[in-house]
């Protein structure tokens, strides 16, 4: 009998060890889970902040519509690469479509057709919304991470 209660007595230390164990995971877990949804709407709104910059200085006539453009398509590369950890800065309309993001392969193409063509599209403050939606829905997408290139 005295046995039993010597192993009954030296699990009990055991088994709240690794309950508080447990209990900090799960505390670490939630606490980066806080940080990640904080992160994500820092990264957010400085790209928002950054389109709507470009914005005001196209309704400024401080800056042309193919330069807006080419500017948009940087903003979106950079935040396509802070997001995803996938530097698309250098790639080619072709290399960004295999990413199979159509909303991001749709606005880097209409940036080609505006800041290389000579007819630019006039409905600048749609394709503005519509990258700032890229944006603000961006956590709904699924990313495909794997980086062949």
């Amino acid at each position: 009998m005295d046995t039993f209660k010597l192993i009954s007595y030296s699990i009990k230390p055991i088994i709240t060890i690794i309950l508080i164990i447990i209990f900090l995971i799960f505390l670490l877990h939630t606490n980066n889970t806080i940080k990640d949804i904080r992160n994500k709407k820092i990264l957010k709104k400085r790209y928002i902040l950054k389109i709507m910059i470009l914005e005001n200085k196209i309704n400024n006539n401080q800056i042309s519509k193919k330069e807006l453009y080419k500017q948009l398509s940087i903003i979106i590369r950079e935040y396509y690469y802070e997001r995803t950890g996938i530097n698309i800065i250098s790639y080619s309309l072709t290399e960004i479509t295999k990413l199979k993001d159509k909303s991001l392969s749709q606005l880097i193409n209409e940036c080609y057709r505006n800041e290389f063509s000579k007819q630019i599209n006039k409905n600048t403050k749609k394709f503005i919304c519509r990258t700032k939606e890229y944006i603000l829905n961006d956590f709904d997408r699924n990313y495909n991470t794997d980086n062949n290139y």
